[in-house]
């Protein structure tokens, strides 16, 4: 039997077995056996083969054309192990052990273990060396919390996608470029956009992705070593900030036996309370709401393992020296290891769900910070200071609406009732049938100067557009075409920042000026600013340091004697006393301890 034939049945194994034991987890920070370990691992001279069944394909729902995935009757009829396992209650070992005990009401239990307590006021750790995984993530509320990391005397690098490089070290920040890590469902069909269909075709395409996938976690683990700009002092990582599908997070905590926390922009973590954001439910008499929700999470995770649990096998063994885990173990990870989450989002939006666990939070928004330097072109300071505040039509997708049927709108909604409007870029060709001089267009730059001299914001209800006009206290008119964004414009709606939402297929002149005269009412303009002034008071960036400072094990503390640096050590006859390497090499040089009397 050649080495090919030898790995496809280790994974067939490795994916059929669903009784296999929790991994070995590596021992605890403090414990003697973590010091016996090599952290420098040999990788092998060829590289690792991939399966390439193409059955596997078959055996999990396909993602629709916006790459979400429509969870029917049908769907959530099946059963696997994999769907049990990752409903049953945590009673796995811990990587990570922060003493949480989990409640419905979301308060905290007198049985948690004083060791596990977050304290309110957390203070600050000693130096770290802090690894940033983004994938598949907007870059720049994780530039904003390394900037504040680095303020705190850590050392911090961004590891992403090599296209942030130049933006990541224009702030002063380390880089390590790591490859895109395709790792949705959707990617298992689609290859440079196009659908992949022969069973031949989809078998090399998913062999193929499973290399790349490995090849990127490789550069993850590597990120956690480089050395560190052009300091000669070694970098190794003593804590993890990741996105979730920055698969390779956990596997190189586990190595470096260092905490994770995973943050990220989108709420994903399983709950009764809404669907996994890659989800669209159909209506289902069969199947009440909070089961189907908490149930989409199962399915969107055992599809996106039955990708990447081969690759991550391989990149564990080969890479790392630890143990293949098995599909039950994958999937639970996150949640047996009670691993801290945090998520830029606004709890004046989205409440926090009663079901999750203590250590998972909402930061609140974190902002870009604006352009300083911007000065406006004269004409479009001319344009704001010659009449009332305009509209601003901040919507960069053409295709949503047809450009005949905007000029016509905005003509009889806006121009004939004598108000202005600023139109983005996109749209110029819009502005040019108009042919008005109460039309303005305007760059993306000039956002930033712009918002606070507008009088309300029409977009199209994402995140990022959201934001942007709660930011600077504007009420919203959403015209939405995905189900996602009318849920945002709904939510707007509720709390009185925003008109009902408009469906892109039934946008008309009499609804929007409708729209637009609700969001000019002196009472929603007050509205508005006063959740401007609560968001403004979350403190994203800040609020989301602090959880991970208060998320922290106990075994990061600084050195007993110099204070300030990072503990590595105790002195195994004098449990008390936690030394950083430093202090170490020089009580080694003078003799004061012996090398045995170092544990880790």
């Amino acid at each position: 039997m050649d080495s090919k034939e030898s790995l496809n049945l280790e994974q067939d194994r490795i994916l059929d077995d669903y009784s296999d034991p929790p991994p070995a987890y590596s021992p605890a920070r403090a414990s003697v056996a973590s010091s016996e370990a090599s952290l420098w691992t040999i990788e092998p001279d060829f590289p690792p083969e991939f399966t390439n069944d193409s059955r596997e394909l078959d055996y999990c729902f396909a993602p629709e054309k916006d790459g979400k995935f429509g969870i029917n009757a049908d769907i959530t009829s099946r059963t696997s192990a994999f769907i049990q396992a990752f409903m049953r209650p945590s009673t796995q070992a811990r990587l990570v052990s922060v003493g949480l005990n989990r409640s419905d009401s979301g308060e905290s239990s007198s049985s948690i273990p004083s060791s596990g307590e977050p304290h309110s006021e957390s203070p600050n750790p000693p130096p770290l060396d802090v690894v940033v995984m983004v994938v598949d993530e907007s870059i720049d509320p994780f530039i904003s919390i390394a900037k504040q990391l680095q303020q705190d005397s850590h050392r911090v690098r961004i590891a992403a996608d090599v296209s942030c490089a130049a933006r990541v070290r224009s702030h002063g920040l380390d880089f390590f470029a790591i490859p895109p890590i395709s790792s949705s469902p959707r990617s298992q069909r689609v290859a440079d956009g196009r659908t992949v269909n022969s069973a031949d075709n989809r078998a090399n395409h998913l062999r193929n992705l499973r290399h790349s996938l490995f090849e990127a976690y490789k550069r993850c683990w590597q990120a956690c070593l480089a050395p560190y700009q052009d300091n000669a002092r070694p970098f190794m990582a003593d804590a993890i900030i990741a996105t979730p599908t920055a698969h390779a997070h956990i596997h190189c905590a586990e190595r470096l036996s260092i905490p994770l926390h995973i943050m990220s922009a989108t709420p994903q973590s399983p709950t009764k309370a809404f669907p996994h954001p890659r989800a669209r439910l159909d209506p289902n008499e069969e199947i009440d709401r909070p089961t189907a929700n908490i149930l989409s999470y199962a399915l969107i995770e055992e599809s996106t393992w039955r990708l990447i649990l081969e690759p991550l096998n391989i990149f564990r063994r080969q890479v790392l020296g630890l143990m293949s885990i098995s599909p039950t173990v994958a999937g639970r990870l996150m949640i047996d290891q009670e691993i801290p989450h945090t998520y830029f989002s606004s709890r004046v939006l989205v409440p926090k769900p009663r079901d999750w666990a203590l250590n998972h939070e909402m930061s609140g928004y974190i902002f870009h910070e604006p352009e300083e330097s911007y000065r406006p072109p004269k004409d479009l300071d001319n344009f704001i200071s010659s009449g009332a505040a305009p509209i601003y039509l901040l919507v960069r997708d053409t295709s949503m609406v047809d450009s005949d049927l905007l000029a016509t709108v905005i003509q009889e909604s806006i121009l004939t009732r004598g108000l202005r409007i600023v139109v983005s870029e996109e749209w110029r060709h819009v502005c040019a049938k108009l042919d008005n001089h109460n039309v303005y267009v305007v760059n993306s730059s000039a956002s930033d100067w712009l918002l606070p001299r507008v009088s309300l914001v029409i977009h199209n209800g994402s995140i990022d557009a959201t934001k942007t006009a709660l930011r600077h206290g504007k009420p919203s008119v959403v015209i939405t075409e995905t189900d996602d964004h009318l849920s945002t414009g709904q939510t707007l709606a509720k709390i009185g920042t925003a008109a009902s939402p408009l469906r892109a297929n039934e946008f008309t002149s009499d609804a929007l000026s409708q729209a637009i005269a609700f969001c000019l009412r002196t009472d929603v303009q007050q509205t508005t600013r006063a959740i401007q002034r609560q968001l403004l008071d979350e403190a994203g960036a800040a609020s989301a340091i602090k959880l991970f400072y208060r998320w922290l094990p106990a075994q990061v503390q600084p050195c007993s004697m110099t204070k300030q640096d990072l503990a590595m050590y105790q002195i195994w006859n004098r449990p008390s006393q936690a030394v950083s390497a430093e202090a170490a090499a020089v009580l080694l040089q003078e003799q004061r301890i012996k090398l045995t009397d170092l544990v880790l």
